[in-house]
């Protein structure tokens, strides 16, 4: 198969998953706001954190440093079984999931609705221990016609996948919709003040790739010790070593989570590739109103 066709594959699957994720993401996110906290118990699951939205479908980043890496993807997720003699599945294929206690079965309506999820261990290089654990939805599945079986006290539940970007396999996982917590809690502001001076760097890309570009997702080098805050804008620099002053940025990032010691970044625009070691440095309110009026003078 050649790389061409394999890229025009790969982006048609991706295209199709936008489409129907964003066909149900007005009712599903209604559901999700609705809600109540402990909606996951009667799957017998724990609730993940409100997911990230940056980007083509939600994602999740649960850090060794804040702790949030304790939550167990597994206790947070049902399993996918396999329906039949394949151990890969694509768009149309019958996959299983069971779930326990059975009464969970009396909310699996024929509408019911699960995201596709798979986790990614994200190391900074492979001789360094997991900085924390990146979950992305690759993919949706919907309950299909066949008939629910219980059996000692566990429910299995026949699927069908409606939409993937990738080829499911058996370490994936499924988050029911009802699951979903929509609506992040407000962030509290850092009591350290922001040294607009002092630059930071990027520790690892979320992706485990050297380099990357618009869209990539990166974990950097400061945190709420430093004064950050979810919604800032920084540049993207190039610098000169020994030459501060020669920097030139080159794209900007927007700050996601905040940690103690080091944030969630989203590159929203950038002229080049950014990689590990990128410098950043805070772009201020007034430094945007400069771009702004000299981008409408004449």
């Amino acid at each position: 198969m050649s790389t061409r066709y394999i890229r025009y594959f790969t982006t048609a699957l991706r295209i199709s998953a936008a489409t129907f994720l964003l066909s149900h993401a007005a009712a599903w996110a209604q559901a999700a706001y609705l809600s109540p906290p402990g909606a996951c118990a009667p799957y017998g699951l724990n609730a993940l954190p409100s997911p990230h939205d940056a980007g083509e479908l939600p994602w999740w980043f649960l850090s060794n440093e804040q702790g949030d890496s304790k939550i167990d993807f597994f206790s947070a997720t049902l399993p996918i079984l396999a329906a039949d003699q394949h151990v890969l599945w694509g768009v149309d294929s019958r996959i299983l999931t069971q779930m326990k206690p059975s009464s969970a079965t009396s909310l699996i309506g024929p509408e019911a609705a699960f995201y596709i999820v798979r986790e990614h261990v994200i190391k900074p290089n492979p001789y360094r221990g997991a900085v924390g654990r990146r979950i992305e939805v690759i993919g949706a599945a919907r309950v299909s016609g066949a008939q629910t079986t219980v059996l000692n006290g566990v429910s299995t539940v026949p699927l069908v996948i409606r939409t993937t970007r990738d080829e499911v396999n058996l370490s994936d996982r499924l988050l029911p919709l009802d699951c979903m917590v929509v609506g992040s809690v407000p962030a509290s502001p850092s009591s350290v003040p922001l040294d607009p001076t002092k630059a930071a760097k990027i520790k690892v890309l979320l992706n485990n790739a050297y380099v990357g570009e618009r869209n990539a997702i990166a974990l950097i080098d400061q945190g709420q010790d430093h004064g950050l805050a979810v919604g800032q804008v920084w540049q993207l620099v190039d610098e000169v070593s020994n030459q501060p002053a020669s920097a030139k940025a080159f794209g900007r990032v927007r700050v996601l989570q905040v940690l103690e010691h080091s944030s969630v970044v989203y590159v929203d625009r950038a002229v080049h590739e950014v990689e590990v070691g990128t410098a950043l440095r805070f772009w201020s309110a007034e430094e945007t109103l400069k771009g702004v009026v000299k981008a409408v003078q004449p």
